[in-house]
């Protein structure tokens, strides 16, 4: 059993007849037993702007990659309230577990709570259509790798649909994920902005998965005249952009950049 925190980003929109005091209740349980180990109460809720709170937490299990052990998993039930009354709730099924990663000229490691592993992995195109890629499908590709002796999966260049998300933080299965940014595009302030629009938004919507272990914000840039260089607005935006909205995991710059 180890000790943490979560990292719990919201943002909302206010209707007219939702009070400005209100508050978010936390409560964290084992998603397999549902024994539940910690509740909070977040008062003080930013209800204009994007924000964040830390929780601390202890005696929970960690995420594991499945050769180093069991991928446990947890469920955190969110109620936005106020005056007893809830407006909102959601529920998240996430994990405990620290990622960090080891880059040089020499070495590229990374290390899983505390110990160095070794990825054997593949890169991940399901389909050249994601739209007709069913959950059986991702399953029997993810126990495909895992039987394969494969432990981590790049997403490659796309967003996977949430059941491949779902399974590898089951079945143990580490991802590295690609932004949607490859080769050549545009490298002028406006599109910086709306790439780091995109990608913000995939960050948000995927963080809570522990099988994710670090983002790859562009893919095989400078490789040939004309493609996008790494040192364009577009590719600082997109890596401060990670750094920011997701600093507990590593983040490349590029796929076979030190």
């Amino acid at each position: 059993k180890a000790d943490g925190e979560i990292r719990l980003a919201y943002s909302m929109i206010k209707s007219r007849n939702v009070p400005d005091e209100l508050k978010i209740k936390i409560k964290i349980r084992e998603k397999e037993s549902g024994l539940i180990i910690k509740e909070f109460i977040v008062s003080d809720v930013d209800i204009v702007n994007p924000s964040f709170v830390l929780l601390k937490v202890s005696g929970h299990l960690l995420w594991n990659a499945w050769e180093r052990g069991i991928a446990n998993l947890y469920v955190a039930k969110t109620e936005l309230f106020a005056q007893e009354k809830i407006f909102d709730s959601r529920e998240i099924v996430f994990g405990f577990r620290d990622i960090e990663i080891i880059r040089n000229r020499e070495e590229t490691t990374f290390v899983i709570n505390g110990e160095k592993i070794f990825l054997r992995g593949t890169c991940y195109m399901p389909d050249i259509y994601i739209s007709k890629v069913s959950r059986n499908q991702y399953k029997r590709d993810i126990q495909n790798a895992k039987m394969l002796g494969f432990n981590a999966i790049r997403v490659h260049v796309h967003t996977a649909k949430n059941y491949f998300y779902e399974l590898c933080d089951e079945y143990g299965m580490m991802v590295i994920q690609d932004s949607d940014f490859n080769w050549v595009h545009d490298i002028s302030d406006d599109f910086a902005k709306r790439s780091t629009n995109i990608f913000s938004q995939v960050i948000l919507h995927l963080q809570s998965h522990p099988s994710i272990i670090g983002w790859i914000c562009m893919n095989e840039p400078d490789f040939v005249k004309n493609r996008v260089s790494v040192d364009s607005i577009v590719g600082r935006t997109l890596w401060e952009t990670a750094c920011t909205y997701d600093p507990q995991r590593p983040a490349i710059l590029a796929s076979y950049l030190v």
